[in-house]
């Protein structure tokens, strides 16, 4: 509440200013020239000491709106009236009074340049009139006029700089600072601690440097061209921890640890600190020896604790900043992680989710079979799909230990950080994934900058990182869900009902392509033998044993099926009848060669295979599964173990 009275009412005196000064300024200038009026129409003496009270009257009010008495510029200025209404009673004429008034409000107005330039004017102009005069009355006024004129300039110099001086006091900060500097600096708080500090102890700038004696940085000044130096007396205030002074002009003895335009005298400064921790140095400087005092060093230390309460509100507000849209980027990623149910889609955002946290390359591993599998990849060329064994790599490391590792800098590292080339790595962050304390992946983040990761984005991709733990396992769930409804329980292939659907997919794709395509029809043969002689879990280890053959032995495009009891079917896509011949005849003969190891012993099966093609057989689902069926009985009657395309059947007039 009291800083923002202050701040209003700091603005009100700012808004004030302009209008005071110039008024201040105005005052003498109208004062004369109602005196120089008057003084043309009436010749009685009585007008010009009139005019002078009324010029007196002006700086007067100016003193009451300012709240100050400036006994010493008010005595200046109307002893400056006095002199020039003096040197009106002397005889001289109006032009040349005009001349005196002129110089005089150049002096008080327009400072001591444009002053000089007018003198140099009026004495071009009377020159002449000096070498042609007549008499020495004549003579007499001519030297009077340039006397006087000097003399208006001298004092309406002395009034200027006393009339700034006043505003100065009264206004709060110098009317013509270089305060241009300051608007670099986006915090308006320290800005307003700043303007203080230059008015309250009367220097003539005021900086702020941020860091330690070692590493010190300018954030903001009252004046340009501020350059830092090594140590000197910001170093000083550092190590005592406190405000210290020093002066002497040429024998300053020491640097004050900045160098700025203009003359420095007098230096003091003080420490900017927040606990134990120094943020930076606030120095004020000014021309005059002996400027800062122990009061001055005392209430610069008040101002210095003011600008570390403004830089922990400021670094604060930065933080909660930070943490917002780190929970926002949280909240997003989360959310969007939930919405999907497909493995390699939730993979893909989950990696643009870590990205918009931590932007650094990265590789996404989930365990499989034969090691971990690469599921996705971003920032850095990956093989994407080949699994890796990762003993030996701090990726493997990380998951020996089953917790996150982060290495700030990998300088002096042997163990590689994955088990495939990753150049440039500076930095990396493992961060294993698990489900109910049981791993099952693996994020790996490479970064080409050493100390990449602050402990607040460590925390957040942790948070992120069980999220996605979460939705991948979800998504597992699901896919292991729906495997199980289209597949058959014993043998892991396709389900009779999943089958029939696949089949009237790749019917509909070849509409569109025109490609062929094959099915077999498979039958074990006298399975019922096996069932009675070795029992029925002996004859499933074997319809399992037979499963595995297939699809060891098939394609990754081909679809294998249990269509019903010990009867098998697949579908090759692509595939005309003789290339089917070549798939069916190969099947034969592995299942052939296999043993299948049981409790009661090991059995060895054959089978007995028919075949039909879409389009050199059939048109529909129904007549190829039709034809291919009665492939596989001609097989099955004509001895087994064996393989007859419906083909074949044809031309010999065996399919009529």
């Amino acid at each position: 509440m009291q800083d923002a009275a202050t701040n209003k009412g700091a603005g009100r005196v700012a808004a004030a200013r302009p209008a005071i000064y110039y008024a201040l300024k105005l005052a003498p200038l109208v004062a004369l020239y109602a005196a120089f009026v008057m003084g043309v129409v009436a010749t009685e003496p009585r007008w010009w000491f009139g005019a002078l009270a009324v010029s007196a009257a002006f700086y007067v009010l100016g003193a009451v709106l300012l709240k100050r008495q400036p006994y010493v510029t008010c005595a200046a200025l109307t002893a400056g009236l006095l002199v020039a209404g003096g040197l009106a009673l002397t005889g001289l004429g109006w032009l040349h009074m005009a001349y005196v008034l002129l110089v005089m409000c150049a002096a008080l107005l327009l400072g001591p340049g444009t002053t000089i330039y007018v003198l140099m004017g009026l004495v071009l102009i009377e020159l002449p009139h000096v070498r042609e005069a007549a008499t020495v009355g004549v003579l007499y006024e001519e030297l009077s006029v340039l006397g006087a004129s000097a003399l208006a300039a001298a004092i309406g110099l002395v009034a200027g700089g006393m009339i700034r001086a006043a505003a100065v006091r009264a206004a709060g900060m110098p009317l013509d600072a270089d305060l241009g500097a300051l608007q670099d600096e986006d915090d308006p708080g320290i800005r307003d601690i700043m303007k203080t500090a230059l008015v309250a102890l009367r220097a003539d700038s005021a900086s702020l440097f941020m860091g330690d004696a070692e590493d010190m940085v300018l954030r903001c000044s009252t004046m340009r061209g501020v350059r830092v130096q090594s140590g000197g007396l910001l170093g000083e205030a550092i190590a005592a921890r406190s405000a210290v002074t020093g002066g002497g002009g040429a024998g300053f003895g020491k640097s004050p640890g900045y160098r700025r335009p203009g003359t420095v005298r007098s230096v003091a400064a003080a420490p900017v600190l927040d606990g134990t921790v120094t943020l930076g140095v606030l120095a004020v400087d000014s021309a005059r020896r002996g400027a800062f005092r122990e009061p001055e060093r005392e209430a610069l230390q008040v101002v210095a604790s003011q600008l570390s309460h403004s830089l922990q509100r400021q670094r604060l507000y930065a933080e909660m900043e930070r943490s917002h849209t780190g929970l926002k980027v949280l909240h997003e990623g989360s959310t969007t992680l939930i919405t999907s149910l497909e493995l390699t889609e939730v993979v893909s955002l989950s990696i643009d989710a870590m990205q918009k946290i931590a932007p650094m390359d990265v590789a996404f591993f989930l365990r499989s079979d034969t090691g971990y599998e690469l599921a996705g990849c971003k920032g850095m060329e990956c093989p994407v799909g080949e699994s890796f064994g990762l003993e030996g790599t701090l990726a493997g490391l990380a998951v020996k230990e089953a917790e996150q590792v982060y290495v700030s800098d990998l300088k002096g590292y042997t163990l590689p950080v994955l088990p495939f080339s990753a150049p440039g790595a500076a930095s990396a962050l493992m961060m294993p994934l698990s489900y109910e304390q049981e791993p099952f992946g693996l994020v790996v983040f490479v970064s080409s900058v050493t100390g990449s990761l602050s402990p607040h984005r460590l925390k957040l991709l942790e948070v992120l990182g069980n999220q996605s733990a979460i939705s991948l396992k979800n998504a597992m769930f699901h896919a292991e869900i729906e495997m199980r409804a289209i597949s058959d329980g014993l043998t892991g292939l396709l389900n009779h009902r999943a089958f029939q659907e696949q089949l009237g997919h790749e019917l509909r794709r070849y509409e569109r392509m025109k490609a062929p395509l094959s099915l077999i029809m498979m039958d074990i043969d006298f399975f019922k033998d096996v069932n009675d002689t070795y029992g029925h879990p002996s004859g499933d280890t074997v319809l399992a044993g037979v499963a595995a053959v297939i699809k060891g032995t098939l394609r990754d495009i081909d679809v294998a099926a249990r269509y019903g009891g010990e009867e098998f079917a697949v579908l090759l896509v692509d595939t005309d009848s003789q290339g089917a011949m070549k798939m069916a005849e190969r099947l034969r003969v592995s299942v052939q060669n296999a043993t299948f190891k049981t409790d009661s012993g090991n059995i060895s099966v054959t089978l007995s295979a028919g075949v039909a093609s879409v389009p050199g057989d059939a048109r529909g689902k129904a007549e190829i599964i039709e034809l291919a069926d009665k492939a596989l009985y001609r097989a099955k009657d004509t001895g087994r173990n064996r393989v007859i395309s419906w083909a074949e059947m044809d031309e010999e007039g065996e399919g009529t």
